[in-house]
């Protein structure tokens, strides 16, 4: 017999400060706006709110009397609601579908053994793990499949024409059109129109040969892909290469209706249409934190396209750590025959000094392992010893200025390190580990299940943007950002404290603000409104405290389910958010109508259409 084991996030909720609110404002649950009295105590203000929610289906909105938004009145459906254990939970090493037919699939690295730069083979695992903008699907009901940045395993035997790794599909990896999002597929099926994706071809020692070659990868990437998994003792040898479109963004200027937030009527606002993304980042960025925005020329911003590798939980040479100043751009970016690129930039506009140009390129601080051989410009190579008993890790961005937002984006995996003490734990036997100086061997009786049920379960939180994005978050940029079904994130600093507001408290507020608590002090500059700008202009995006978001996804999926036996599994758990805490619990499901103490497993609070209690889904 199957029992399900139902995957969901605890339900949580958010007290919000709502002193001063008018008695017959027009509030509904989610973002928007809401009537709030004034500082006057008399003068009604109309309060904007600019914070988003995933789909929830058709609801009624706080639209001001007279107002329509896009052509729906006050009735507007936020997109289909995503249904809970409808999907099942992806497997590393398991491919499996959604309900729509969609793959889902959690890689594992193939290693091969790193061969030293004087052809001497060694016991060391070796990896090229490259840096891609791809799509893949986290829930059935989502209208689109959600943009990403994330990792790829690039076979690199296949690339320079030496075989290929085991169980290697080999796909070549092209831009199929300027959308940035790479392609797959056998190599003479690429189609004439694309663009091949080009790496730095390398010898059976890993030297540079000085000749391009044609970019293959082991497989696909789907999101949390792929997990390595290492050895106590036995070094894993990385190389990353950033393989992201190159340049900034290209954009026209247009007008869109939006909130006025002191009338809440629509009115014509002028807005940034992009209509090519190149390198930039899909998510809103506050080029006011160091390394997020301008460089050291004092005018020139970083590029959004840095990446870095951070080996979480490892114990590593500070080389290889991949702190915030550990990054590298793609290769593209210090061509300067690409018209797109920062070489180009700075060789070709005399207001820039071509002297500063490295800084723009890598990290200050991104030094490549000294015993392998150089890897060229858009890699690095990294050195992780592996001399820890077995855990599980995980490896993700930490580019400084755009760490969150890159991990956010799908730059994280998982990286499992076992060990003899683990084995034995799992087989029986003796497990063999160092305790300081002195090593021990203790016999021991198998107590973990088997590799087959020991599964890791990724957590993570998410938001969709849905399809009244124009009401939920007007602020939000379409074309910059993300259409429904990608991901949002907060932009938009909303203070908790409003001098303007009764009492000084803000309605709709979030986060506190230093220059409104109490002795108030005058602040030096205002905050940015949140809305989307192109490189070279002002700040407008804020960074908020926190990224709670309201849609669990375990492994790559929302709200999975999975079927499992009758008998002990063991999953390895990984709280990979930017901010949420995670509570787990265990419930045991039955179809009786009231549990073995008489209370009832009837959900009282969930009617159907007819007023009748709807059981729980335990």
């Amino acid at each position: 017999m199957k029992n399900k084991f139902k995957l969901s996030r605890v339900a949580a909720s958010v007290a919000v400060a709502i002193t001063g609110i008018a008695a017959s404002q027009a509030a509904f649950a989610g973002a928007g706006f809401t009537d709030v009295i004034a500082a006057d105590g008399v003068t009604i203000l109309r309060k904007a709110t600019f914070f988003a929610y995933s789909p929830t289906g058709p609801r009624d909105t706080a639209i001001p009397e007279g107002a329509t938004l896009l052509g729906t009145g006050g009735d507007v459906n936020t997109g289909t609601a995503l249904r809970k254990f409808v999907d099942p939970l992806p497997i590393p090493g398991t491919p499996t579908r959604l309900s729509d037919g969609t793959v889902k699939y959690i890689p594992v690295a193939v290693s091969s053994k790193w061969t030293n730069p004087q052809g001497l083979p060694t016991n060391h695992d070796y990896y090229e793990i490259g840096i891609v903008e791809y799509t893949d699907k986290f829930h059935t009901d989502l209208k689109k499949p959600t943009t990403l940045r994330g990792y790829v395993q690039i076979d690199h035997l296949a690339s320079n024409g030496r075989g290929t790794l085991p169980g290697s599909k080999a796909l070549a990896l092209y831009y199929p059109n300027s959308s940035g999002k790479v392609a797959f597929g056998a190599l003479d099926s690429i189609p004439a129109d694309a663009t091949p994706i080009m790496i730095n071809g390398t010898d059976a020692k890993g030297k540079l040969t000085g000749v391009k070659v044609q970019a293959r990868v082991v497989e696909e990437p789907h999101f949390l892909g792929p997990v390595i998994g290492a050895n106590k003792d036995t070094p894993t040898r990385l190389k990353a290469i950033n393989l992201l479109p190159v340049g900034r963004g290209e954009y026209t200027v247009g007008t869109k209706n939006e909130i006025d937030p002191a009338t809440g009527a629509l009115v014509p606002k002028a807005t940034y249409i992009v209509s090519n993304r190149h390198g930039d980042l899909f998510l809103p960025v506050d080029k006011s934190i160091p390394g997020a925005g301008v460089g050291p020329d004092g005018q020139t911003e970083f590029t959004q396209n840095r990446a870095s590798v951070h080996l979480h939980g490892g114990d590593t040479p500070w080389i290889s750590d991949g702190t915030p100043h550990q990054w590298i751009t793609p290769a593209g970016e210090n061509d300067a025959s690409n018209p797109l690129s920062l070489a180009n930039l700075f060789n070709n506009d005399p207001a820039h000094d071509p002297a500063l140009l490295p800084n723009y390129i890598k990290g200050v601080s991104t030094q490549n392992v000294p015993d392998m051989n150089d890897p060229g410009d858009g890699a690095m190579t990294l050195y992780f010893p592996n001399g820890h008993t077995a855990r599980m890790e995980w490896y993700h961005d930490h580019t400084l200025g755009s760490t969150r937002l890159n991990v956010y984006a799908g730059m994280a995996s998982a990286y499992l390190v076992t060990d003899a003490v683990e084995a034995a734990l799992v087989e029986g036997g003796s497990g063999a580990s160092t305790v300081g100086s002195g090593a021990y061997i203790k016999s021991v009786t198998a107590v973990l299940p088997p590799a087959s049920r020991t599964i890791p379960l990724v957590l993570q939180d998410r938001t969709f943007v849905p399809d009244d994005i124009a009401l939920q978050d007007a602020h939000w940029n379409t074309t910059a950002w993300g259409q429904p079904g990608d991901s949002w994130f907060p932009h938009v600093y909303e203070t908790v404290q409003d001098p303007a507001q009764a009492n000084n408290w803000n309605a709709v507020g979030r986060w506190h603000y230093g220059p409104w608590f109490w002795p108030v002090f005058p602040a030096l500059y205002n905050l940015p409104e949140g809305s989307y700008s192109p490189a070279g202009f002002e700040n407008t995006v804020t960074t908020t405290p926190e990224g709670w978001n309201d849609t669990p996804i375990i492994n790559g999926v929302a709200y999975p389910t999975l079927e499992v036996d009758p008998t002990t599994y063991r999953f390895r758990m990984l709280n990979a958010s930017n901010d949420r805490m995670m509570t787990v619990n265990l419930f045991e499901a039955t179809d009786s109508a009231t549990l073995a103490d008489g209370t009832p497993s009837i959900n009282t609070n969930s009617l159907d259409a007819n007023g009748v209690a709807i059981k729980s889904e335990l």
